[in-house]
């Protein structure tokens, strides 16, 4: 027989406080370690790097405090399918059947847990390839798509017990929803681990580089194969990188020379990182070295202006070959620091450009071709109007003339003659394999039609 006030009382769930408390402490820890793992993961993923990059994966503040809120909605709706399991596991003089009670509990494991699961793989998955290729600027933005995700879970483990409680269980489901919120925001200022400390040692064994901006950029670098070198700004000092160890300027001929000796294949183009605003004759006394050495191809590493997406293994950049008139050749007397059997042979000025037209490009602020003042998207169509087979270009600067102006008329002037060969080549790019000899002897043609010809000047102190 049924007891007495069973249909009256069978809505009504009697806890003991002792048995609350349990449930309570055991859903706030074990939301609080899954939000944990996460961290951990998103920490660990940062620090994978399996090939050459342009700095680590650093989250500012604002992104890192959203990221921590969307960590902490999914532990806690985690942790409280747990919670209430627990609650209803074992209630104390209660009236509720067991088939209802039951109920409650599957809707608890089952959606919360299994979601949990494939979730936990996602990341894995996500994370394991997206950071080391992206910096996932344009993808870190999941608040909405968090916050869908934590309402579905919440009101599908309240499923069964707002039909079982009805308008009683309304109050508590408010109570539980706002306090799920509340520890949400008091996660995401928590910081699991030291992330400062984890991002400086990061930053010195790979330091980030606010590179130049060029929409031009064809030549591919060649990744992990390459020798990288980076010319960082640290304490009002310029810092030379070189593959993740920091030497000094004379040091560098050194260093090379012995990577050079350690690969089994040798690279002689080396890709420079350099600061947009640094001074072009850093960069200059760079070269200067690399010539010493006959390392004479190098890439100006340089990114996107507006780019779709940003990634930190994305190296493209603008080649060139380094070459020195037989005036500043004469200094490196005084920088050989390494065993040298003797110094490339300078520049042939005089007979490389005799009977040739000369066209002076002055790059600062403003920009001068010719004696004329030149804007910086004219600069492409000025210079296509201006290249062929007779003219040469001079370009001019100061020392204090930073990176990016110097690279911006650099790109134009390369682009210029890339877009000059390829509309007049008679045998495309991509048809070079099926016509191999017709495609070499076009592309010299071309060259000699539409030639890379300029010189630059190197007045600066050593």
């Amino acid at each position: 027989m049924l007891q007495k006030g069973f249909l009256r009382n069978r809505a009504k769930l009697n806890i003991s406080k002792k048995s609350f408390l349990f449930s309570i402490l055991l859903g706030i820890g074990a939301s609080f370690c899954i939000y944990s793992l996460f961290c951990l993961l998103r920490l660990t993923f940062r620090s994978m790097e399996f090939g050459f990059s342009n700095g680590p994966l650093i989250l500012d503040e604002s992104t890192r405090y959203w990221q921590n809120f969307n960590i902490a909605l999914i532990s806690l709706v985690v942790g409280n399918a747990l919670f209430i399991a627990t609650l209803f596991k074992r209630p104390s003089k209660s009236v509720m059947s067991n088939f209802k009670r039951r109920e409650i509990i599957n809707d608890q494991i089952f959606l919360p847990f299994n979601f949990f699961y494939v979730f936990t793989k996602f990341v894995f998955l996500f994370g394991f390839f997206t950071t080391l290729v992206f910096d996932l600027s344009p993808l870190l933005d999941f608040t909405s798509l968090f916050v869908v995700l934590f309402i579905v879970l919440f009101f599908e483990s309240w499923k069964t017990i707002l039909l079982v409680f009805k308008k009683k269980g309304l109050f508590i489901l408010m109570m539980n929803f706002t306090t799920i919120l509340v520890l949400s925001f008091l996660f995401a200022t928590t910081s699991v681990f030291n992330y400062k400390k984890h991002d400086a040692i990061l930053l010195k064994n790979n330091p980030k580089v606010e590179l130049p901006e060029s929409d031009f950029r064809p030549t591919e670098t060649e990744g992990v194969y390459s020798n990288f070198l980076k010319i960082v700004k640290r304490n009002n000092k310029i810092v030379y990188n070189l593959n993740g160890s920091n030497y000094t300027l004379k040091e560098l001929p050194v260093a090379i020379s012995d990577l050079r000796r350690n690969y089994y294949r040798r690279y002689d183009v080396i890709p420079i990182l350099a600061p947009f605003d640094l001074p072009i004759s850093e960069v200059k006394k760079v070269e200067m070295q690399l010539f010493a050495i006959n390392s004479n191809k190098i890439i100006y590493v340089a990114k996107k202006e507006n780019p779709e997406f940003t990634s930190r293994v994305d190296l493209n950049g603008i080649d060139r070959f380094i070459y020195f008139d037989e005036s500043k050749v004469e200094k490196f007397s005084n920088l050989s620091v390494v065993p040298l059997p003797r110094l490339p042979p300078p520049f042939p000025e005089k007979e490389y450009l005799k009977n040739q037209t000369k066209i002076e490009v002055k790059i600062g602020d403003n920009y001068l071709i010719d004696g004329k003042p030149i804007q910086k998207q004219d600069l492409l169509p000025t210079f296509k109007r201006l290249i062929d087979s007779i003219t040469y270009f001079h370009f001019q600067y100061a020392d204090n003339v930073t990176y990016q102006n110097y690279i911006t008329v650099f790109s134009k002037y390369k682009q210029a003659i890339f877009e000059l060969r390829d509309k007049d080549a008679l045998v495309k790019y991509n048809e070079r394999y099926s016509n191999d000899e017709k495609y070499l002897l076009d592309q010299q043609r071309l060259k000699q039609k539409f030639p890379s010809k300029y010189i630059e000047n190197y007045d600066f102190d050593l």
